[in-house]
C-alpha cells in the first residue's frame, strides 16, 4: 500500500507540475526535483515515524511553493531569492519573500512571536498533562480531542510565532492559520482559516479547475479528496495502521461544507439562528470526526506529547 500511495502522489505531483512548467524555469525544476526526493524519503527511509512524515510534509509543501512560482509572470523572482523562498520562507507567495517593507509594525510583530511561542508551550503542557493524567488511553473520543487541541494549539501558535519574527525582521509575512476557533462554519474554517499554506494550492490547482467543468459541489469533493489523500500519505505512509481514515475525515468534511454553503444561500430563517445552526453543526462535525484524524497513526507520527515528557 505504501508503494501505491508513492506512486500515486509522484504521478500527481508531476502532473501538477507539468501544468506549471512553462513558467517555473530552473526554480521549478529544482523545486520539483527536491519535491520527489522527499516524497521518496517520507515512503523509504528508515527512520522513526515523525521524521518520515516531515519529509512527506516537507514534499507537500515544496509542490505547493513550486506551482505557486508557475502562477506569475516568468523571471518575477531571481535565482538566490526564489531558493530562499523554496526552502526558508513560511507561505505561497513568491512575490512577498524577503523583500523589506517599511511600513511593517515590527513592535506589533514582536508581540505576535511571543504570543505564538506561548501558545505552542501551552499546546504542548496540555498535551503532557493530558498523557500524564491519563487522558490519552482507552477509548476514541477523549483521547482525539485532547490532540485536536494540542494540535491546533501548536500549528496556530508556530505560525504565529513565525509570522512575528519575520515582521520583527521588517518583512511583510502571510497569515498562514487566521484564529481557525473564530470559524463560523467549516466553511470558513477551512478556506479561510485554517493552514491556508495547503487551503490555497488546493484551491488554485483542484478547486478552480474542477468548478469550470463540473461545477461547484464537485470541484469541493475533489479538493477535499486530494487533502484526504496526501495525509494518507502523510500519517499511513509514515507508520502503521488503517488506510481510509483520513480520506473519510475529510470527505465527510467535503460533504458538509457543500452543504453549508448551500445553506448559507438558502433563504429563510434570522440571521442570528442561522449563525449558532451554523458554528454547532461546524463544532458537532470537528467532535464526532476527530477520532478518524488523531486516531489510528497521527500518534506514532506526530507524538506531541513526547515533547515535554522530560521535564513534566
Amino acid at each position: 500500500m505504501r508503494d501505491a500511495i508513492f506512486i500515486t502522489a509522484v504521478l500527481v505531483g508531476l502532473a501538477a507540475l507539468w501544468r506549471a512548467a512553462g513558467r517555473t524555469g530552473w526554480l521549478g525544476v529544482l523545486g520539483g526535483v527536491f519535491t520527489l526526493a522527499a516524497f521518496t524519503c517520507g515512503a523509504y527511509l528508515e527512520a522513526p515515524s515523525p521524521l518520515r512524515g516531515a519529509c512527506w510534509l516537507y514534499g507537500t509543501a515544496l509542490l505547493g511553493k513550486t506551482l505557486s512560482l508557475g502562477r506569475g509572470p516568468r523571471g518575477a523572482i531571481g535565482l538566490g531569492r526564489g531558493l530562499a523562498f523554496l526552502f526558508l520562507w513560511p507561505g505561497l507567495d513568491p512575490a512577498r519573500a524577503f523583500v523589506l517593507d517599511p511600513s511593517t509594525d515590527r513592535r506589533a510583530g514582536l508581540a505576535s512571536a511571543i504570543v505564538g511561542v506561548v501558545e505552542v508551550l501551552a499546546g504542548l503542557v496540555f498535551i503532557a498533562f493530558a498523557a500524564k493524567r491519563g487522558w490519552l488511553e482507552g477509548g476514541d473520543f477523549v483521547p482525539a480531542w485532547c490532540r485536536l487541541l494540542s494540535f491546533g494549539s501548536f500549528l496556530d501558535g508556530g505560525f504565529r510565532a513565525m509570522e512575528g519574527v519575520l515582521k520583527f525582521l521588517g518583512y511583510r509575512p502571510e497569515r498562514i492559520f487566521r484564529e481557525p476557533w473564530r470559524a463560523r462554519d467549516l466553511a470558513e474554517f477551512w478556506g479561510e482559516r485554517w493552514n491556508r499554506f495547503i487551503g490555497k494550492t488546493l484551491a488554485v490547482e483542484v478547486y478552480a479547475p474542477v468548478k469550470r467543468r463540473f461545477g461547484r459541489a464537485v470541484g469541493m469533493l475533489a479538493t477535499f479528496f486530494h487533502s484526504g489523500f496526501f495525509h494518507e500519505a502523510l500519517f499511513f505512509g509514515s507508520a502503521e495502521g488503517t488506510f481510509g481514515r483520513y480520506m473519510t475525515f475529510f470527505l465527510v468534511h467535503g460533504l458538509v461544507v457543500a452543504e453549508t454553503v448551500e445553506f448559507r444561500a438558502a433563504p429563510g430563517g434570522g440571521p442570528l439562528v442561522r449563525r449558532i445552526v451554523r458554528r454547532v453543526v461546524a463544532g458537532s462535525i470537528l467532535l464526532a470526526t476527530a477520532p478518524l484524524f488523531f486516531g489510528g497513526c497521527y500518534p506514532a507520527v506526530a507524538p506531541l506529547e513526547r515533547i515535554l515528557e522530560r521535564f513534566l
